[in-house]
């Protein structure tokens, strides 16, 4: 062997050598945090315990302060809880807001609210059948949201705070998220607000309520937001017959998770894990294995941030309705999770050779013969087949923008980043889902309850399944388009000049606290939109008077309030008529 040879060869052994030692230390500190999962001493919540309204519930809760707020020493602002009211087994878990001084307490109260508020409905129902109508109702959350108001302010009273102004600041500072499970004797309601994460699940699939909303707004969707309680809360029931666990976790360890299939993984290793042990053994709430990776506490590993679960398992094996789809979907293609559920159609993702696709599943003879629209792409399945009496479309996955994510987000978000283009991307869509509206109901058809999960948008036209449509019963209102337009309901009209159209979207929807809008290219401001007594207001912040078609002048820095359909010309220093704008809002599209 050469000198020069040998060198390389001592070099790389040596690099090997530190690698090894690297690597060994990793393990050791892997091990180490392992270890300290199973101290029930290291959480600030840990507590398993069986349902006494279901003897075949088993229940767990933990909460764990993250790395971040040990450093800063700052309390955790998580909690969690798993209790029996009324004959309903209840998991809550909430999140408090990290810029609110006193989310921990908020965080508290809001799951005791859940508590409160299920006991009430409970109470007040005749049977179980008008309790799960009851805790999905709008009613149900607003009684929930006043309960935790009701709280908060009695917490407040405790500072002997007197000034309404000063009450209001403190009020504020309580801001937090809140994710729910009531367990019937034959369903499983679930209800959230904020960027947690719930799942339903048993052996063989999984469904999540909500796709993980994005942080990518100003806006904070928690209980102290009037606004987002109304429009951000997602509520869904699922049976029993099909689902044997429910897993609530906060976005602390959702977000390490948030890819591939690992969240159903994990749901489906702790329940392993969880029923396995003896009774004595630890349990490490927060512990997950990656394929070819060691086994990991996730609360240390992979997050800064506090961590928390409800967890509840029925111990019993489960016969799933939908045995007979999985049976001919797996004849197919591997199945890796249950995407949606609806009462109409429901669709997997499943994982082919070398990509994903959607196979979308609904009953036979529910098929539109549709070969074409005018405003919208009618996409095709790449594969269809039959099963029991289920017909399965298979769609190839495809990168396009959907208006499930638009849903499941609240609203489809501004991009700060990128304002002005993903303004006109909103308003888009939405004008383009008006003209598909008008085209279906020219046709007799209409959006059924999947139409969230198949109709998409590719950043320049809309794509639909035919399973998002059914047939127009007479006198029959398309009911489904409002859940589309929740999406889109901080869109309050458009101005039109010429080729030009410029959205308008509510004040508060672009930032927490802004008192105006701006109207018009940053680079030539038209006007801005102000909230005045509660009514909105249009100012004209241009450099020329507008002339409105009832001789009314509006001079630059003035105002006057915005109505449903205005038109207005811009006039220069000599009177000359410059340009015309017309204002339309949404209802009148």
């Amino acid at each position: 062997m050469s000198n020069n040879a040998k060198l390389d060869y001592n070099k790389r052994q040596s690099e090997q050598k530190v690698f090894d030692g690297i690597k060994e230390e990793h393990l050791k500190i892997i091990q180490e945090q392992i270890e300290d999962a199973k101290d029930p001493s290291s959480y600030e919540t840990y507590d398993s315990r069986v349902s006494s309204a279901d003897g075949r519930i088993k229940l767990f809760t933990a909460r764990r302060k993250g790395i971040s707020h040990i450093t800063s020493n700052t309390p955790c602002q998580d909690y969690c809880l798993a209790t029996s009211v009324n004959g309903c087994t209840v998991l809550a878990d909430a999140d408090g807001v990290s810029s609110c001084e006193r989310s921990d307490i908020g965080s508290k109260l809001a799951c005791e609210a859940v508590v409160l508020a299920v006991k009430a409905a409970a109470k007040s129902s005749n049977g179980e059948d008008q309790l799960v109508n009851r805790l999905l109702s709008v009613s149900f959350r607003d009684r929930l949201v006043s309960i935790w108001i009701k709280c908060v302010m009695e917490e407040i009273a405790k500072e002997s705070i007197l000034l309404p102004e000063d009450q209001l600041k403190e009020f504020s500072k309580y801001g937090s998220t809140i994710m729910y499970a009531v367990i019937t004797e034959n369903w499983i309601v679930v209800g959230n607000l904020g960027d947690g994460q719930i799942m339903v699940f048993n052996d063989c699939y999984g469904v999540k309520l909500r796709v993980h909303a994005p942080k990518d707004s100003s806006r904070v969707r928690c209980l102290a937001n009037e606004r987002c309680v109304r429009e951000d809360f997602s509520v869904a029931k699922y049976p029993r017959s099909c689902f044997n666990g429910v897993l609530l976790c906060s976005d602390g360890i959702y977000e390490s998770l948030d890819k591939s299939n690992h969240f159903y993984d994990y749901c489906i290793q702790m329940k392993k894990r969880f029923l396995e042990r003896s009774p004595n053994e630890p349990y490490q709430a927060f512990c997950y294995k990656e394929e070819g990776e060691p086994y990991k506490d996730f609360s240390r590993m992979r997050t800064q941030d506090d961590c928390s679960i409800a967890l509840a398992i029925d111990a019993q094996d489960i016969t799933s309705d939908y045995e007979e789809i999985m049976t001919s979907l797996l004849q197919h293609s591997q199945v890796a999770i249950l995407k949606r559920w609806s009462c109409e159609c429901m669709s997997f993702y499943t994982k082919l050779k070398t990509s994903y696709a959607d196979v979308v599943v609904s009953a036979k003879g529910s098929d539109i013969e549709l070969t074409k629209l005018n405003s919208a792409i009618l996409d095709m399945p790449s594969q269809t087949w039959n099963g029991g009496d289920f017909c399965f479309n298979e769609y190839p996955d495809a990168a396009v923008k959907t208006i499930e994510f638009m849903h499941c987000s609240g609203m489809l978000r501004r991009d700060k980043t990128n304002p002005e283009e993903s303004e006109q991307m909103i308003l888009s869509v939405y004008l383009n889902l008006v003209k598909l509206r008008r085209e279906l109901h020219e046709l007799g058809l209409r959006f059924n309850s999947s139409a969230l999960f198949n109709v998409l948008y590719d950043g320049k036209n809309l794509h639909l399944r035919k399973e998002a449509l059914s047939r127009t019963a007479n006198g029959t209102q398309n009911s489904n388009f409002d859940d589309i337009e929740v999406c889109f309901s901080h869109l309050l009209g458009i101005f039109e000049s010429g080729d030009s159209r410029i959205p308008v979207f509510d004040i508060g929807y672009i930032d927490r606290g802004i008192k105006q809008y701006r109207i018009g290219h940053s680079s030539d401001e038209l006007a801005q939109l102000q909230r005045i007594n509660k009514k909105l207001h249009i100012k004209n912040v241009g450099l020329y008077s507008w002339k409105f078609d009832d001789d009314i002048v509006l001079q630059p820095g003035e105002f006057r309030e915005l109505g449903k359909n205005m038109k207005f010309t811009l006039l220069d220093s000599n009177g000359q008529k410059l340009e015309t704008y017309k204002y339309v809002s949404k209802e009148l599209l």
